[in-house]
């Protein structure tokens, strides 16, 4: 997804929450065209906060969410689905401590 601002770190991690959400959904309903979708984007947020100054406290935190969103943690299907779902909630609510 294309963007043509600049955005607080706050609100990407919360589109990438919500993403997550999203992505969960549609892995639960086999829909990977959907998963792709929206994948790329948290990759696109992602990329907008790299090289950010995140606070040490949320450094691994900004790591967890990378590497899901790179499909990277997870033994199962319903494991991954699962790790989504958490890490949506953890970020819905930690969002607010990066600046």
């Amino acid at each position: 997804m294309k963007r043509s601002r600049s955005i607080s770190t706050s609100e990407a991690i919360l589109h990438i929450a919500v993403n997550f959400g999203r992505i969960a959904r549609y892995l639960e309903q086999n829909n990977e065209k959907r998963v792709k979708l929206f994948l790329s984007d948290c990759d696109g947020y992602l990329n907008q906060i790299n090289g950010r100054n995140i606070p040490s406290t949320l450094q691994k935190t900004y790591e967890i969410t990378r590497n899901l969103a790179n499909k990277k943690i997870y033994r199962s299907k319903e494991d991954l689905i699962d790790q989504y779902y958490t890490w949506a909630n953890i970020l819905t609510h930690r969002a607010r401590l990066f600046k």
